[in-house]
């Protein structure tokens, strides 16, 4: 597997009625246990409108450390307790594509927004495929 930073992203379908509680058990599983792991970036969670799906979106430094972190006995201690509650469906992946706004302007005093000109308020990043400004 590649040393460079990955991203592992675990969507969890979740029963009827346990969204928050599935929420719950990650925002404590990330302060306690996998925050203090080698290798960590950072995590993002997401919560379906729906109250279907949790989505997991953490970035770490290596697959190697992601691998590390699912044999760890106390990441073991998560899965027992999501056990029941969700179906996981996780995976690592590689950043292939990220656009972010370049620069805003501002509309008032109070007020800002993307550049008027199409796509020139987009950047891609090294390593992106398809459209680069600046050419």
């Amino acid at each position: 597997m590649s040393n460079s930073e990955v991203t592992f992203v675990n969507i969890l379908e979740v029963e009827e009625g346990k969204q928050d509680e599935v929420a719950k058990i990650l925002q404590d599983a990330t302060d306690t246990v996998i925050s203090k792991r080698p290798g960590f970036v950072s995590v993002t969670l997401l919560a379906s409108k729906d109250g279907k799906r949790i989505v997991n979106v953490a970035r770490w430094a290596s697959a190697a450390d992601v691998q590390a972190t699912q044999n760890d006995p106390a990441a073991a201690e998560l899965g027992k307790k999501l056990a029941g509650l969700a179906k996981p469906v996780p995976g690592i992946y590689d950043i292939v594509g990220n656009i972010t706004p370049r620069k805003y302007e501002r509309i008032s005093r109070v007020g800002w927004r993307a550049p008027r000109c199409a796509n020139h308020h987009l950047k891609w990043q090294p390593g992106n495929q398809g459209h680069q400004n600046g050419r």
